[in-house]
């Protein structure tokens, strides 16, 4: 796992130009703007992180967990308070570099739909939208706006990282180096 995070420190490093992005405000973030935590996970697989989509509400994310692994115990598609810009996780705030305000508002809003879906890891069809694992349910928001987010398009999953080490994400704030 420390490989991985080390990875993508470089890459975020390299990507935003050398800038310390700590130093960047830690806000909750703007609605459909993405969390993604490189440690942790949200379910019993090897899947490392997870990630969440935040809701039209800047209160509130959107987020998929197995149910033993949700602070809340319950598992599926749920809102939960958008607590992570004080977590202490290793954790980083995407936006999508072809975003719109209407574009991460239909995000947002794609995602609120999925409340109440089952939670379900199918590493052979990423594009399924009737139960979802974290960054499923956050790439297919993104998609459903004409936005392909994941790093590796030609394979059938798509996991935290991959939302990170994409082209067509941009790191907003990172605490990764601390």
């Amino acid at each position: 796992m420390q490989r991985v995070e080390d990875e993508l420190k470089l890459d975020l490093q390299n990507r935003n130009g050398g800038i310390d992005l700590k130093t960047v405000n830690a806000s909750q973030g703007e609605v459909g703007e993405i969390w993604v935590s490189t440690s942790g996970q949200s379910s019993g697989v090897a899947f490392v992180g997870h990630a969440a989509i935040i809701s039209t509400s800047t209160l509130y994310t959107i987020e998929a967990y197995a149910k033993d692994f949700s602070p809340r115990k319950v598992g599926g598609v749920q809102y939960y308070y958008n607590d992570w810009a004080s977590r202490d996780i290793n954790r980083i705030r995407l936006g999508n570099r072809v975003s719109s305000l209407s574009k991460r508002k239909g995000v947002a809003e794609w995602a609120e739909a999925q409340v109440g879906k089952p939670y379900f890891i199918d590493p052979t069809n990423k594009y399924r939208t009737d139960k979802f694992y974290c960054s499923q349910l956050v790439w297919n928001a993104w998609r459903s706006q004409g936005n392909d987010i994941d790093y590796i398009r030609w394979d059938q999953a798509v996991t935290p990282a991959e939302l990170v080490k994409s082209d067509a994400t941009i790191a907003l704030w990172s605490d990764l180096s601390r």
